[in-house]
């Protein structure tokens, strides 16, 4: 395989080895999406520049 190991391959890997993954990115991003709706939800469009410009991203955020 190339750039991709054997248990990052969904479709090679297991039931059991899915399951014991700790990391679900499908529900983390959407936990992230969820709650960056909620904040921004009455801004108008500067408050929301100032929310994304004061918001730490990336993986330690």
């Amino acid at each position: 395989m190339d750039a991709m190991t054997f248990l990052e391959c969904p479709s090679l890997m297991t039931e059991e080895q899915i399951e014991e993954r700790d990391f679900d990115t499908v529900k983390t991003f959407g936990e992230i999406k969820r709650k960056i709706s909620k904040d921004i939800a009455y801004m108008n469009f500067e408050q929301i520049e100032e929310y994304l410009q004061n918001k730490e991203v990336g993986p330690n955020a």
